[in-house]
């Protein structure tokens, strides 16, 4: 299953490209609020949550992380793959950046 996913395309979003990137391979870096092990509920930099339904997995990994999945609804996404990043992850900058890249080149970032 990892191999399949490593060969497929998947566009970094913010929660707000969730709704227009509905059922299409997205992209979505944010912070643990939870971790059951089954679900993780994720934050943005405004403290907007994030439902990562699906998961299945370490119930001890904490900080940021990038989910790769398809988003379900505009506050959820189903998972489909996970890595970690450093705790000095900046979610601003990085959060920044793509609202840029969607701003400035809207034909690359179509779902």
């Amino acid at each position: 299953m990892a191999d399949e996913i490593s060969k497929e395309l998947f566009t970094p979003v913010l929660r707000t490209h969730l709704d227009t990137f509905s059922g299409k391979n997205v992209i979505f870096v944010g912070k643990i609020k939870s971790n059951d092990g089954r679900t993780l509920t994720l934050t943005d930099k405004n403290d907007d949550e994030v439902l990562i339904s699906d998961f299945n997995g370490d119930s001890n990994i904490t900080g940021f992380v990038e989910i790769r999945g398809v988003p379900s609804s505009s506050s959820s996404i189903e998972f489909r793959g996970l890595t970690k990043y450093n705790d000095d992850f900046n979610i601003n900058q990085y959060e920044d950046m793509v609202q840029f890249g969607h701003d400035m080149n809207k034909e690359c970032f179509l779902p």
